[in-house]
């Protein structure tokens, strides 16, 4: 149970993830390459690739990060791959080292020993277009019913973007495929959303209730990893609720006059076990005895915490992380600096987008939905304040944002990084 809830966060979280890296990279080879590292990831698999049709041949267009293979071809006729092209239909084989000729013969040519293989056929609009497949699932387990469903998901994006590189593919057609990826994506937001609440209510409620009642060491673990699994489904959630509730313009605030320093060290209460697990310093440096804000406290201290995990996640063992405030005219500034691994420059501009992650692919070394930042902006821009941040690639990063002092008229600071 504990395994199977975080496989369904992590599947989540990449779905997500390779659908808008779908809708924002700018070539198709990017998106192949994602999508292969996402397959071999999400069925736990060893290596993966995609095949396209040519000259007789399918030849090896892409690769995960751990198989770098690439321009090898094998017999559309004689190949397991061949046959899940000619037919059109997803195919796993299993324990198969004195088994299908076909499979042999793909293991041989491509340079390992093949012991399971699950391939889909990249399908779009009854065209098929090429082969998605992973090899050799972990602990040499068979391929499950629901590995086959994730790579089919992946296989239709992978589908998608070959198609709309096309020559007939005209621009008008290609925005309304992305256009339709976007309100897909929505439909699943608010469906995910509200089919997740009552169970993981339930989820939650029990594994509360057997942790309090279960004495044993051993069990009492196993039902901790429901609970954190279930903690991070439930953030995933509530993040996604508020950026709806933002863009939807729903979003009430019930402002009033808060002490920030109070409300900082609040925030940092919950963070500080997580910074001591990973052997962090997490401190708070001001000047000012007092500095009153005007604003909603739960809404600011959910800025401030996706702001500071989002620092713990991307900061080595012994690093820090520091906050520190100041007042300007008419805000008070509060600004969060870490000695991370830094941004590069041409990801500044997309940090605060939705399900943006500082990533070369989709493997997931930190975990999350790319919505921390994203959310912070949201929260803090809907007080009338400003958001940005500064970085260097392997020097760490601050990212800086702007609340209305108390009873104070907020002068709109102007800036390139406040625009970020």
């Amino acid at each position: 149970m504990p395994n199977q809830l975080e496989g369904r966060v992590q599947q989540l979280e990449c779905f997500f993830q390779v659908s808008e890296h779908f809708r924002k990279a700018e070539d198709v080879e990017t998106i192949l390459h994602a999508t292969t590292n996402s397959a071999v990831e999400l069925t736990d698999s060893q290596a993966g690739f995609i095949l396209l049709p040519k000259g007789g041949q399918l030849e090896v267009v892409a690769t995960s990060a751990a198989w770098p293979l690439k321009g090898d071809g094998l017999s559309i006729n004689d190949s397991f791959s061949g046959w899940v092209f000619r037919h059109s239909h997803s195919k796993k084989w299993t324990k198969i080292q004195n088994g299908h000729k076909h499979l042999r013969t793909s293991g041989q040519t491509l340079g390992f020993e093949t012991h399971n293989v699950l391939a889909v056929p990249l399908t779009f609009k009854g065209e098929t277009l090429g082969v998605l497949e992973v090899i050799n699932k972990s602990r040499e387990i068979d391929f499950t019913d629901e590995d086959q469903f994730v790579l089919e998901f992946l296989a239709l994006l992978a589908a998608m973007a070959i198609r709309s590189e096309k020559p007939s593919q005209n621009a008008q057609r290609v925005e309304n495929e992305l256009i339709e990826i976007d309100r897909l994506k929505t439909n699943f937001i608010a469906i995910a959303s509200h089919e997740f609440r009552t169970p993981l209510g339930l989820i939650m409620g029990h594994a509360a209730y057997l942790n309090d009642i279960i004495d044993d060491t051993e069990y009492k673990e196993q039902v901790n990893v429901i609970i954190q699994s279930a903690e991070r489904l439930k953030k995933v959630i509530e993040d996604l609720g508020k950026l709806e509730s933002v863009q939807s313009g729903q979003l009430q605030l019930k402002t009033q006059n808060l002490d920030l320093h109070e409300l900082i060290q609040e925030v940092m209460t919950i963070y500080e076990p997580t910074a001591l697990t990973k052997q962090l310093s997490l401190m708070l440096e001001f000047t000012d005895d007092s500095i009153k804000i005007f604003g909603e406290q739960e809404k600011i201290k959910t800025a401030l915490g996706h702001i500071i995990d989002n620092a713990i996640a991307f900061t080595s063992p012994g690093g820090f992380i520091r906050i520190t405030t100041e007042q300007v005219p008419g805000y008070a500034k509060v600004a969060v600096t870490d000695n991370g691994i830094g941004i590069p420059a041409k990801d500044l501009k997309h940090v605060f987008e939705n399900f943006f992650q500082v990533e070369d692919h989709l493997t997931r070394h930190h975990g999350g939905m790319g919505l921390g930042l994203a959310v912070a902006k949201a929260m803090i821009t809907s007080h009338g304040g400003l958001i940005w941040v500064e970085s260097r690639e392997g020097q760490g990063s601050t990212v800086s944002f702007l609340l209305p002092l108390k009873d104070e008229e907020p002068i709109l600071v102007k800036s390139e990084e406040a625009a970020i």
